[in-house]
């Protein structure tokens, strides 16, 4: 049987997630649960989308990722089955999946949607259906002959912009420790590096503004502890994304720095 996994803000003292997994275990006996994470922030679809992005990929192929975070369908943002790189999530579609999947994935036809009807009865808790419905038809094979392709909604602003002297992001995540996450990868960054080299007769340097001129950083290292304790540090983590953290502390704390914060890297 089938993996389900379940990223959410519900927290373990709501019914949400009993209910739903009574549902689906009435509807597909046998399914096997795992859960993410269910404490995301309320509504905080960025924070949910972040963490099931740089999770589904480690779980077996054939897994079904649920994103209960801000889940309720609608008939402008319906529930969404996609099928990408032999896995399976759904969510609403309301352009969350730009997040999850990235620009390039849609746009090329390699994520394949089937739209979950809304349930004929309203209630305050559609998602379950929904949920259980797509679980139903992934498990039983039904999904091409029951449920319509559909297509995915983008929103833009989910990659950094790499200009030929810069690179511009943002940060998107904050992580347990405090340390802030960009959505700067370690490809961007060689990519910013080359279209620099490519008009320059010399190696560039760089700098890195975080959230204005007050905040700046002329190096990567590649771990926390090469710079002393209470130190601020630029990396690039096990995910490979740009991440700034304190050695031994909160950079997000102490340095005011939270998610939307632009980041530039500037070339000279």
């Amino acid at each position: 049987m089938p993996i389900v996994t379940i990223t959410s803000d519900w927290n373990d003292s709501s019914y949400y997630l009993p209910l739903l997994k009574g549902k689906i275990l009435s509807a597909v006996p046998g399914v096997v649960f795992e859960t993410i994470s269910n404490s995301i922030e309320p509504f905080n679809i960025p924070q949910g989308c972040f963490v099931l992005k740089h999770s589904y990929r480690n779980f077996p192929k054939g897994t079904i990722h649920l994103m209960g975070v801000n889940s309720e369908p609608t008939e402008n943002s319906p529930m969404i089955a996609v099928q990408h790189a032999g896995e399976w999530i759904v969510a609403p579609n309301d352009g969350r999946f730009s997040l999850l999947l990235g620009a390039a994935a849609i746009e090329n036809g390699k994520a394949v949607a089937y739209e979950i009807p809304l349930p004929q009865e309203f209630s305050t808790f559609m998602a379950a259906e929904c949920f259980t419905a797509a679980v139903d038809a992934v498990t039983n094979g039904t999904f091409a002959s029951t449920l319509r392709v559909c297509g995915i909604k983008s929103v833009s602003g989910a990659l950094p912009t790499v200009l030929p002297d810069r690179i511009i992001g943002k940060i998107v995540y904050i992580d347990s420790y405090g340390n802030a996450i960009s959505n700067i990868t370690r490809e961007d960054f060689a990519r910013g590096y080359m279209m620099w080299s490519g008009s320059n007769p010399n190696d560039p340097e760089f700098r890195i503004y975080v959230g204005g001129p007050q905040l700046t950083l002329d190096m990567i290292y590649n771990g926390y502890n090469d710079v002393d304790s209470g130190m601020d540090v630029a990396l690039f983590n096990s995910i490979g994304l740009l991440e700034f953290a304190i050695n031994n502390g909160s950079f997000s704390q102490v340095e005011g720095i939270g998610p939307n914060c632009e980041i530039m890297i500037k070339f000279y």
